[in-house]
C-alpha cells in the first residue's frame, strides 16, 4: 500500500471542483493533490487540471478531451486508453506514465517530460511491484519504468521540444505530429507511423525505427546516430543536413554472419569461410569504417550515405551501386569495380584507386595488374582531394564540379585519353 488514504468518488469530485477555483485564482480554491487515487473511467471533458498533482494516479479510460493539464504532475500515472484528444499537456511531468492506447490526436505536449520514471516503493507495496522490477531485490527499492505510448494516437499532436528519452512508442501514430527539437534518444518506434511528421532538429540517437513509416517526414538537421532503420525507406523522408549513422551491429544476423565468414575467407586465403555476396542490399547510412571487405561482391547495392572510412575494398565489386554521399575517405579501392556506380557528393579524400598487382596461387607477382574500373561512374560534386586515381579506367565518367585538389591522375584513361592534367574538369 502507498499509505495514502483512498478517496471515494464524491471526495475526488469535490477536490476537482476546488482545484478549478484554485486554477482560476478564486477565493476558497485548493490545489488538487490526488496522488495514487483511482479516477479510472471518469468524465473529465474540458476539466481544468492545470498544475494538479496526479502522481501515480489511475486515469485509465478517462475522458480528458480538451482538458487543461499544463504543468500537471502525472509522474508514473496510468493514462492507458484515455481520451486526451486536444488536451493541453504542455510541460507536464509524464515520466514513466502509461499512455498505451490513449487517443492524443491534436493534443499539445510541448516541452513535456516523458523520460523514464523512477518510483521509490516501500516493502510490501504490491501495486508498485506490478509496474516494474525491484532493483534492490528485497525490501524498499526503486521501480524504473519507461513511458509507455504503444498504440497511442498522436496524429497532428504538438510534441515539440519534449523529452521522450527511452519511451516505448511501438506502433504509435505520430502522423503529421510536430516533434521539432524533441529528444527521442533510445525510443522504441518499431512500426510507428511518422508520415509527414516534423522531426527537424530532433535527437533520435540510438532509437529503434524498425519498420516505421517515415514517408514525407521532415528529418532536417536531426541526429540519428546508431539508429535501427531496418525495413525503413529513408529516401522517403527529407534528411537534408541530418546526421545519420547506423551501427553495423544493428544489422540483421544474416548479414553479420556473411561478413564473419568473409573475414575467415580473407584470413585463410580462401580456404575457409566464404566470399561475401551482398548484391542488391540496402546499407544506407551504415558505418563499415575500418572493415576488410576486399574481394566482396556488393553489386547493385544501395549505399546512400554509408561510411567506408579506412576500409579495405581492394578488388571489391561495387558496380552499379548507389554510393551517393558515401564517405570513402582513406579507403583502399585498388582494382575495385565501380563501373556504373553513383558517387555523387561522395568523399574519396586520400583514397587509393591505383591498380592492384595480380598475384599467382604461389603468392608471387604475375606481372599483371587490375585497374580500378570507374567506367560510366558519376562522380559529380564528389570530393576527390589527394586521392590516387592513377591508372584507373574512367571512360565516360562524369566529374562535374568534382573537387580534385592534389588528386593523382597519372596514366588514368579518361574518355579514351590519358591526360597529363585534369585540372580543367
Amino acid at each position: 500500500m502507498t499509505g495514502i488514504p483512498e478517496l471515494d468518488a464524491d471526495e475526488i469530485g469535490q477536490r476537482l471542483e476546488q482545484h478549478a477555483l484554485w486554477a482560476r485564482k478564486v477565493a476558497g480554491g485548493t490545489r488538487a493533490i490526488l496522488s495514487h487515487q483511482n479516477l479510472a473511467g471518469m468524465d473529465l471533458n474540458g476539466a481544468n487540471l492545470k498544475e494538479a498533482v496526479l502522481t501515480g494516479a489511475d486515469l485509465s479510460g478517462c475522458n480528458l478531451m480538451g482538458a487543461d493539464l499544463r504543468d500537471a504532475d502525472l509522474f508514473v500515472a496510468n493514462l492507458s486508453d484515455a481520451n486526451l484528444r486536444g488536451a493541453n499537456l504542455s510541460r507536464a511531468d509524464l515520466r514513466g506514465a502509461n499512455l498505451c492506447g490513449a487517443d492524443m490526436t491534436y493534443a499539445v505536449l510541448q516541452k513535456a517530460d516523458l523520460r523514464e520514471g523512477a518510483l521509490m516503493r516501500q516493502a510490501g507495496d504490491e501495486a508498485a511491484a506490478e509496474s516494474g522490477s525491484d532493483e534492490s531485490g528485497e525490501g524498499s527499492g526503486t521501480i524504473r519504468r519507461a513511458a509507455q505510448l504503444s498504440d497511442a494516437k498522436l496524429s497532428h499532436a504538438n510534441v515539440s521540444q519534449a523529452n521522450l528519452t527511452g519511451a516505448v512508442m511501438v506502433r504509435t501514430d505520430l502522423s503529421d505530429a510536430n516533434l521539432n527539437g524533441s529528444i527521442l534518444k533510445l525510443v522504441d518506434l518499431t512500426g510507428a507511423k511518422l508520415m509527414r511528421a516534423n522531426l527537424e532538429n530532433a535527437n533520435l540517437n540510438g532509437a529503434n525505427l524498425e519498420s516505421a513509416n517515415i514517408e514525407g517526414a521532415k528529418l532536417c538537421k536531426a541526429e540519428l546516430i546508431g539508429v535501427n532503420l531496418s525495413g525503413v525507406n529513408i529516401s522517403a523522408a527529407d534528411t537534408a543536413g541530418a546526421n545519420i549513422q547506423i551501427n553495423f551491429d544493428s544489422l540483421r544476423a544474416e548479414v553479420k554472419s556473411i561478413i564473419k565468414l568473409h573475414r575467415q575467407w580473407i584470413d585463410s586465403f580462401g580456404r575457409d569461410g566464404a566470399r561475401a555476396r551482398l548484391d542488391g542490399e540496402d546499407f544506407s547510412y551504415v558505418v563499415f569504417d575500418g572493415m576488410d571487405l576486399s574481394g566482396a561482391s556488393i553489386k547493385g547495392a544501395t549505399l546512400f550515405g554509408a561510411s567506408f572510412r579506412g576500409c579495405n575494398l581492394t578488388m571489391a565489386d561495387l558496380s552499379s551501386s548507389n554510393l551517393e554521399g558515401a564517405d570513402l575517405s582513406k579507403a583502399t579501392l585498388r582494382g575495385a569495380r565501380l563501373n556504373g556506380s553513383v558517387l555523387k557528393r561522395a568523399k574519396l579524400v586520400d583514397a587509393d584507386l591505383s591498380p592492384k598487382e595480380i598475384m599467382g596461387r604461389d603468392g608471387k607477382p604475375t606481372g599483371s595488374a587490375a585497374s580500378t574500373n570507374l567506367v560510366g561512374a558519376d562522380l559529380s560534386h564528389a570530393d576527390l582531394s589527394q586521392a590516387n586515381f592513377s591508372g584507373a579506367q574512367m571512360v565516360d565518367a562524369t566529374m562535374t564540379r568534382a573537387r580534385i585538389t592534389d588528386t593523382k591522375f597519372e596514366g588514368t584513361i579518361f574518355e579514351g585519353v590519358e591526360p597529363k592534367r585534369v585540372a580543367s574538369l
